[in-house]
């Protein structure tokens, strides 16, 4: 896993995506809490995460890694930790 790779995609997404993928994947928070941050609706939420987790799907197509986005980012959060 090439991080700087992972980075780079992620700075590529929509500022709410990456925000709403940041929060629930690396620091844990909830969908209710993160509609709270984004003062917007769980469901917004959830497909700012699914929408973001798709982007970077197609954008880390590239890397010849046969890991799914949620385990990158596992592994990023767990270096970050």
């Amino acid at each position: 896993l090439d991080l700087q790779y992972l980075l780079k995609a992620l700075e590529q997404l929509p500022i709410l995506q990456k925000e709403a993928i940041q929060l629930f994947e690396l620091s844990g928070f909830s969908i209710g809490e993160i509609a709270e941050i984004h003062e917007a609706t769980a469901g917004a939420v959830k497909t700012r995460i699914s929408r973001g987790r798709k982007h970077l799907r197609t954008l880390l197509q590239d890397d010849e890694s046969n890991m799914s986005v949620s385990q990158r980012l596992a592994i990023y959060a767990s270096i970050l930790l």
